[in-house]
């Protein structure tokens, strides 16, 4: 039968491609050219076949084809734009591929302006589209790949035409979408590109309470949203901004809050290794931190074995803590995070770890000893490592060390270890009986329930024989003849007691240990001493500590000696003695004390160590005391001693003026005749500027910048100061002497009246019924060194210079301008000035005609202050009153007495004597005029006391207070009734330059005195203590006296 057709079989089979394909070919073909898209080698075979069916297959033959290659060019590649951005190309298939399949194809594009700037895009589609391009020429590249790398390159240039375009428009609906505790989202829409496409969105996320950027990123123009953790809880400002080829748009802000912050979330993602037996390493993530820093971590770790829990505080700014000095042992570890809301809700997943079993301790830290002579008490903090078991004790040995021969050691029946050692269980050990001054060497080993530790050796030494040097003496008291001094406990029980050194010899020998405060008495007033302390122990004593440099304070003068008659006459005696020791203070003047026994007594006030008495009766005893004065006080009358008057040669007969005084009801109605023709009566001048007189130098006081500013900074200091309740200046007074409170008591009067609270005029009333309280004579009241006197004084002056002026300055000026020849009233002063004056002048003889003198001057003085009650300032008229309350109730019959005290005593006479020191006069006065005033002052105190005159020469004049006192007395009753404000009386405005120097001064007197100060306080006003103490200590030194001199 004829042969039909062949069938051809061929296969490729590799690690990629499995192939096969039958093909029929006509009966007359003996050949096949055969055409294949793969390389490899092929498996072929053929069969024939003819009507009565198909043949066998022959046997397979194979062949191999050559390797493949890259594929040939892609072909028909072209490219179109619709716009001036992007570019779209297609292609076909290459016609060969190479002998392997297809791949992939890249497309790529390089912008000729700047061949940096290129696209490539990889593909197995036939068609690529690149946009958001720069307009311009482009280099186009087309290849396809298949196995055996890239084909043949198909090239072509294109280009994008310049469309016009700007900078897109702002982002569009910027909204909050979602808030969280530590995030929240924001999204937008698309800004208008304005021609040229976006390319990208950029944001900006700042916290707006620290100004503080956690964002500054950027995101593709298809993605409108963000959301922005983790941060923390708060408001923040979001600022986005659009960007295309020509640029950015203007930003678009949005504030977005998050939830309010909560405690840390849950920890997890918690490990812990070891490889020792005392300590293992925990690590961590952190978690949620619940919109506020993390400020910590708790660290909960368990010892399975015992059930025994700990927990640690971890500083934040780790994930890693390393647990030591544990027992070894299996461990179950869990955390928690802590910020300012507190700890997380929930403890972490628990993990477990265990350490490696346990070893030996280590050698031995922490070593410290107390000794005494003969014993010493040793301790120490124990092994650097227990070894992972707890420590049961410590063996302990000891002796002398080396550089000693004998050697001593402790036996017990402690474990043998080479040596006898004692055991301990707690890290210290007590030992008696030592040598003194002696070096111990001392070996410790720590012993756990598995092993014994390393040994550790040192040394400690028991203590001299002689105490340590006295630390911290301090003045505790000082007065003028003795002081107080009070040093540190220097912690020494075996001290038997302590010498008081004064300038290098001891004066006091204290034989109690525990006694840490000595007086030493019988000083001298105001003398430098340097005064030392030492303790001793039995004979030995320590070495004394730096000298305490102490000046005793002044006193009232020592006793007057030596007297002894100098000169005598009939009728006079002159006497002279030795000067008195001053005791610190100048000596202000004595007081001469003559008596015959039968008459009053004659005193004199000589500021020198001679006086004369005049006037004496003839052929007379005379009994002398002599008392010294000074600021402090007087001193003690010294011995009597008597001397005699000479015989009288000539007598003889003065007419007395005592008659022609009584025959005369009015004093002031006598007219005195002058010899001399009165002249033309001066104009007083007008009022001067008080300010200096009210003040004092410490108006012209200067600081410099640095002081200025310290003294602003006692603001708060000064609001304690003028407190109403004045319990600060009251606790001062009480620690400060008056004798040293004149600058003080200025000081706190201008503080006060310059707050304009009146409560300087309060400090007075207190100061008033203190000393009220106090006195036992009625007579003796502001006659000494008080502070009510000192205060009254300043009073005065800052509110009656005008008044005083008002009242009494025509008649001191006229004494002052008039009066120039010698106006004594008593004979034997008279006789001072013979050589001078001529006696011949009746005017200047006559005794009788200077007591008128004085008298009607006196007189006229008295007239013009009796009819000034209405214009008395009303501060006045209410320490007056509050005096004649006061002196009524305790002393009924001296109501009078007392308001004379405070007007006469402290105001009218003191401005009599020395008138240029309150703006009275001009210009000082002279020694005439000066010694009439003086004459003037006591007459009307005189009056104001209501006491007649002691002194012999004055006694005739006794009449002047008699017809005087009435009027006196109704004068003080005026001045001292009820005071009805009908409107606010106007305040002194202290300048600024005085309150500032004012209260540097307060400051020093507060410093000077701190320590009794706190002391007085303590007692009365723990609260004040605790106020000032913090202000005192931020004020700091003083300022230096001499720039605030009052």
């Amino acid at each position: 039968m004829d042969l039909i057709n062949y069938y051809f079989s061929y296969e490729l089979e590799s690690s990629t491609i499995i192939f096969s394909n039958k093909t029929l070919l006509p009966p007359d073909k003996t050949d096949y050219n055969l055409t294949v898209d793969y390389s490899g080698e092929y498996k072929m075979r053929i069969t024939s076949i003819n009507g009565n069916g198909q043949a066998l297959w022959s046997d397979y033959f194979y062949y191999s084809t050559e390797n493949a290659v890259g594929p040939s060019a892609v072909v028909n590649l072209t490219a179109n734009n619709t716009d001036s951005f992007s570019i779209k190309l297609d292609w076909e298939t290459p016609v060969y591929n190479g002998g392997a399949s297809i791949e992939a194809y890249t497309a790529e594009i390089v912008w000729s302006t700047d061949p940096n700037v290129n696209y490539s895009i990889t593909t197995i589609s036939t068609s690529v589209f690149f946009t958001s391009l720069y307009f311009g020429q482009y280099e186009i590249s087309v290849w396809a790949t298949n196995a055996a790398g890239d084909g043949e390159l198909n090239q072509m240039n294109f280009s994008l035409p310049d469309i016009p375009g700007s900078v897109p428009g702002e982002v569009l609906n910027l909204i909050q979408t979602n808030a969280y505790y530590t995030s929240f989202t924001v999204s937008w829409d698309a800004a208008f590109d304005n021609g040229a496409p976006i390319l990208t969105y950029y944001l900006n996320i700042k916290e707006l309470q620290r100004n503080y950027t956690w964002y500054n990123t950027s995101v593709s123009p298809t993605q409108l949203t963000f959301t922005d953790e983790p941060i923390l809880s708060g408001s923040y400002g979001v600022y986005v901004i659009a960007e295309n080829r020509f640029g950015n748009s203007t930003d678009t802000f949005r504030m977005a809050n998050t939830l309010s912050s909560t405690v840390p979330a849950q920890m997890s993602d918690i490990n812990a290794t070891s490889n020792s037996s005392i300590s293992f390493n925990v690590t961590w993530t952190d978690p949620n931190n619940g919109g506020s820093l993390i400020t910590g971590y708790l660290l909960n770790y368990t010892l399975l074995e015992t059930s025994a829990s700990f927990i640690k505080t971890i500083d934040v700014g780790t994930f890693e803590y390393t647990v030591t000095d544990v027992l070894s042992g299996n461990y179950s570890i869990c955390m928690k995070a802590i910020n300012i809301n507190g700890e997380s809700n929930f403890w972490s997943n628990v993990v477990d770890v265990e350490t490696l079993p346990p070893t030996y301790p280590t050698s031995i830290v922490g070593f410290d000893s107390i000794a005494t002579r003969t014993s010493l008490n040793i301790s120490w903090i124990g092994p650097e490592s227990n070894g992972g078991a707890e420590v049961t004790g410590y063996y302990v040995a000891y002796e002398i060390s080396p550089t000693s021969k004998e050697k001593y050691r402790k036996t017990t029946d402690a474990k043998n270890l080479g040596l006898s050692y004692n055991f301990t269980a707690q890290p210290k050990l007590d030992l008696e009986g030592l040598l003194t001054q002696t070096f111990y060497t001392f070996t410790v080993i720590a012993t756990n329930s598995f092993y014994n530790g390393t040994a550790t050796e040192f040394e400690a030494s028991t203590a001299q024989y002689a105490p340590a040097q006295i630390k911290g003496v301090v003045l505790k008291g000082v007065t003028s003849t003795s002081l107080t001094i009070g040093w540190d406990d220097p912690n020494d029980s075996e001290i038997t007691g302590y010498n008081i050194s004064i300038n290098g010899t001891v004066v006091l020998t204290i034989e109690a240990a525990s006694q840490f405060l000595a007086t030493v008495t019988d000083l001298e007033p105001a003398v430098y001493y340097a005064v030392a302390v030492c303790a001793f122990v039995g004979n030995y004593t320590g070495n004394y500590s730096e000298p305490l440099e102490v000046v005793t304070d002044p006193d009232v003068p020592g006793p007057v000696s030596s007297m002894s008659l100098d000169s005598s006459t009939d009728n006079s005696l002159t006497i002279k003695w030795s000067a008195a020791n001053p005791n610190g203070k100048p000596i202000e003047y004595y007081l001469v004390n003559a008596t015959d026994g039968s008459s009053q007594p004659l005193l004199a006030y000589p500021v020198s160590t001679k006086t004369t008495f005049a006037n004496l009766k003839a052929s007379t005893k005379y009994y002398f005391t002599i008392t010294a004065h000074n600021s402090i006080g007087d001193s003690e009358t010294s011995p009597q001693q008597d001397f005699s008057t000479k015989a009288k040669l000539n007598v003889g007969l003065i007419a007395g003026l005592t008659v022609s005084l009584c025959s005369v009801g009015i004093i002031i109605a006598v007219i005195v005749v002058w010899k001399r023709k009165a002249p033309k009566i001066p104009k007083l001048p007008p009022p001067p500027d008080f300010t200096p007189f009210m003040y004092g130098t410490i108006y012209e006081a200067e600081f410099s910048d640095e002081e200025k500013q310290k003294i602003e900074g006692m603001a708060d200091l000064k609001e304690i100061i003028v407190d109403p309740e004045l319990d600060l200046v009251k606790a001062l007074f009480r620690v400060v002497r008056p004798s040293d409170a004149d600058s003080l008591c200025r000081a706190t009067t201008f503080l006060l009246e310059g707050d304009g609270k009146e409560t300087g005029l309060d400090l007075i009333k207190y100061t008033i019924r203190k000393e009220t309280n106090e006195i036992i004579d009625p007579t003796t009241l502001f006659r000494s060194n008080s502070f009510a006197s000192k205060l009254l004084g300043v009073y005065s002056k800052l509110y009656g210079l005008p008044y005083l002026y008002r009242t009494i300055a025509f008649e001191i000026f006229m004494i002052c301008q008039e009066l120039t020849d010698p106006v004594e009233v008593d004979e034997r002063k008279l006789q001072d000035v013979k050589e001078d004056v001529d006696l011949e002048d009746p005017d200047i003889n006559s005794i009788d005609v200077n007591k008128w003198r004085l008298l009607v001057s006196g007189q006229k003085i008295l007239h013009r202050i009796c009819k000034s009650a209405s214009r008395t300032p009303v501060q006045f008229k209410e320490i007056s009153r509050e005096l004649q309350q006061r002196i009524s109730y305790k002393f009924p019959d001296s109501r009078d007495l007392a308001v004379g005290s405070f007007f006469f005593l402290r105001f009218i006479c003191p401005s009599i004597i020395a008138p240029d020191a309150y703006g009275l006069v001009s210009s000082a006065p002279s020694d005439t005029a000066r010694r009439h005033l003086v004459l003037v002052a006591k007459t009307l105190q005189n009056v104001a006391n209501g006491t007649k005159f002691k002194e012999e020469s004055l006694e005739d004049l006794s009449i002047f207070i008699s017809a005087n006192k009435q009027k006196a007395y109704d004068f003080f009753d005026q001045i001292a009734q009820p005071v009805e404000r009908t409107e606010e009386v106007a305040q002194i405005q202290i300048p600024k330059n005085v309150l500032d120097s004012s209260l540097a001064v307060f400051h020093r007197f507060i410093s000077f005195h701190k320590d009794r100060l706190l002391e007085d306080l303590e007692e009365n006003d723990p609260d004040l203590k605790a106020k000032l103490i913090p202000i005192i200590e931020r004020i700091g030194e003083p300022i230096k006296r001499q720039k605030t001199k009052i």
